[in-house]
């Protein structure tokens, strides 16, 4: 069974480098901010490496994104707010818990839910975002920078959330650890 796994993770890897070493779109000289989500500027001369004709990026250079502007796209997240937030809604349920006004069962169905609604909007943006990417469907280019903030906001609060999740079951955890 490790060996499909392993078999199935080395076939997506071989394509991903394929992919990685060409334009997956076939567009030449991708000017910023790009029509591809995989657009690379190592070089900064606002032009996708990867859409260039004379493409010299080596394998090890495609396997790290460079730190550039293309990235951040002068987007504001909402990082720390939302962790403020969503840990003052987190603790005001743990305190109405520890103060007998919910239960702890309502407490981490209040919590649960939370955690899959973010889940599902996170896989919902992800795969529209693969989509506009694998297949440059138009009219989600033009939702691309709505698609991205949204799923970047998600993630954030779904991963907090997470890490409250694995707080919860840490005992499981360590007991699964020991055996």
């Amino acid at each position: 069974m490790n060996k499909l796994f392993f078999g199935v993770f080395l076939v997506f890897a071989m394509i991903s480098f394929v992919n990685a070493v060409d334009c997956p779109s076939g567009i030449v000289n991708d000017s910023y901010p790009g029509d591809c989500g995989k657009y690379i500027d190592s070089n900064k001369d606002k032009i996708c490496d990867l859409s260039q004709e004379a493409n010299v990026l080596t394998p090890s250079e495609n396997l790290v994104l460079p730190k550039s502007d293309v990235f951040v796209n002068g987007v504001d997240y909402y990082f720390i707010p939302i962790i403020i937030v969503i840990s003052l809604l987190y603790f005001l349920t743990f305190y109405l818990v520890k103060t007998r006004k919910i239960s702890l069962i309502a407490h981490r169905k209040i919590w649960n839910f939370v955690l899959l609604i973010s889940s599902v909007i996170l896989i919902i943006l992800s795969i529209l975002l693969v989509i506009r990417i694998q297949y440059d469907i138009s009219i989600l280019n033009e939702w691309r920078n709505f698609m991205l903030f949204w799923h970047v906001e998600f993630g954030i609060i779904f991963c907090l959330v997470s890490i409250f999740h694995i707080i919860w079951h840490l005992a499981y955890y360590k007991n699964l650890l020991k055996k």
